[in-house]
């Protein structure tokens, strides 16, 4: 009998390559009219609109074919891009969704059939996103009498930060397919912090970097990645060349320099970036890790004793604040009483005497007052999964780069366990720091989405992927 899979095989792959260039030609030929038309009937601001349009959809025609350039463009503009849109509407945020809509769309139309990473860093997130889209059902009831509820754009905005935290890390994990576009993001993360660190030092030079960066952007999670990434190709790519690696040594000088001695004060820089380096260094050498902590428990002890005694009011003051939210959570613990109305019940509870509202400071705390226990323990799930997943990849990926970034991504991950801890980094709370800490708090969510791209390469089938029904035309 005649085999005819090949043919078939051929025509289908021919069919899809004329449907893509029709979908071209039909996008420039709508882009060439509306062009046309708009030059004789829109008046010059109309036309701006017009062009920002055009532009958007040639960027958009531009991620179809390379989705991965947008990762570039997210590291790039979460510290140096204006925001885009109201209520500190970012470039980061922006370019997730639209990721998130390409690589959707593309499964569902030209695929026909969902197809997700057999990885099991996924279950626990789809059950953080239920409860969290449960939790902002549950946060429409008024939970105390005698306070309203967050405005509904605040409620909305609280869900949308998890959303694109999460998304992130999805797009991440199933558009990357070349181990090459992780090295593109991870040198160009270690570029954007060797030009900061750079311009923090020399005299004179702070002008300048205002100008390239938008240094309040600049948050705990930039400081959990950055140096620890670098600290690990420096220590452990013993295929850089020498005088790149003595590079990288002295960029993470200067990035505690600039960390430690003009920033000492700012806790979320400088030990989040610790946390990262320390574990690098323990998973790399065991000998290495247990002499550093030897040597160091002391001078550690009495670094982070001496920097909470030099902040102790803010410590107090937080902790007293957990001990309150406690309180108030116990109306809803196992859903939370959704995103953001916790800040407008703190009145109801005064601190110090005053009858004030006022948020944790703590990611953790914020989980669970949002989205409850079961939060909590989905958004530890997925962390304790990464874990396993990089000690997993630590001995199967090649020397180089891959290996590197596996133990770069442990210090990370511990680091941005710290971060949250000293802040809302990792997801940021929309009453503190807001959208504006999305720009870099998502990039955490990127280069952990690296993890399972290399997961796919290095652990998975030739596929790497979790292949499921076909979707209804």
């Amino acid at each position: 009998m005649a085999n005819y899979s090949l043919p078939l095989n051929s025509a289908k792959k021919y069919a899809s390559e004329n449907s893509r260039k029709l979908l071209r030609l039909a996008i420039i030929s709508c882009v060439l009219l509306l062009t046309a038309v708009s030059v004789f009937f829109l008046s010059p601001q109309d036309m701006s609109l017009v062009l920002l349009l055009l532009a958007g959809i040639a960027g958009a025609t531009v991620l179809l074919k390379w989705p991965e350039l947008g990762l570039i463009l997210i590291l790039i503009g979460g510290v140096s891009v204006p925001d885009v849109g109201p209520k500190n509407i970012n470039l980061p945020m922006v370019m997730v969704v639209t990721l998130m809509g390409i690589w959707i769309s593309d499964m569902v139309i030209r695929q026909k059939k969902i197809r997700l990473v057999a990885s099991r860093t996924l279950p626990p997130l789809f059950a953080f996103l239920f409860v969290s889209l449960l939790a902002f059902g549950i946060g429409q009831f008024p939970w105390y009498s005698f306070a309203r509820n967050a405005p509904l754009d605040a409620q909305a905005g609280g869900l949308a930060v998890f959303i694109v935290s999460i998304g992130a890390f999805f797009v991440v994990a199933h558009q990357v397919k070349d181990i090459k576009w992780l090295q593109a993001i991870t040198w160009l993360l270690i570029g954007i912090g060797s030009v900061h660190v750079t311009l923090k030092i020399i005299p004179g030079m702070e002008p300048v970097n205002h100008l390239i960066f938008r240094s309040e952007s600049i948050g705990g999670v930039f400081w959990a990645w950055f140096p620890t990434m670098t600290f690990s190709q420096m220590l452990i790519n013993r295929k850089l060349h020498p005088a790149v690696r003595i590079f990288l040594g002295l960029v993470v000088l200067g990035a505690f320099y600039v960390s430690i001695v003009q920033s000492y004060k700012w806790k979320s820089g400088w030990m989040t970036a610790l946390a990262g380096v320390a574990i690098v260094v323990w998973f790399y050498s065991r000998r290495w890790g247990i002499l550093l902590a030897l040597i160091g428990i002391i001078p550690a002890i009495q670094v982070v004793s001496g920097a909470i005694a030099s902040d102790s009011y803010s410590v107090s003051t937080r902790v007293e604040a957990w001990l309150i939210l406690k309180e108030i959570v116990l109306v809803s613990p196992i859903l939370g009483m959704g995103f953001a109305n916790y800040f407008w019940y703190t009145p109801l509870f005064p601190i110090r005497g005053f009858a004030v509202q006022f948020n944790s400071h703590n990611n953790y705390v914020d989980i669970v007052a949002q989205t409850g226990v079961l939060g909590l323990m989905c958004f530890v799930w997925f962390f304790i999964e990464l874990a396993f997943l990089g000690l997993r990849l630590r001995d199967r990926v090649p020397p180089g780069f891959p290996r590197a970034f596996v133990y770069g991504a442990g210090g990370g991950l511990v680091a941005t366990a710290v971060a949250g801890m000293l802040g809302d980094w990792v997801l940021p709370f929309v009453y503190n720091i807001g959208f504006n800490g999305v720009r870099t708090g998502i990039y955490a969510w990127i280069f952990l989405g690296g993890l399972v791209v290399l997961e796919k390469i290095y652990l998975n089938d030739e596929s790497g992927l979790l292949k499921t029904q076909p979707v209804e035309s």
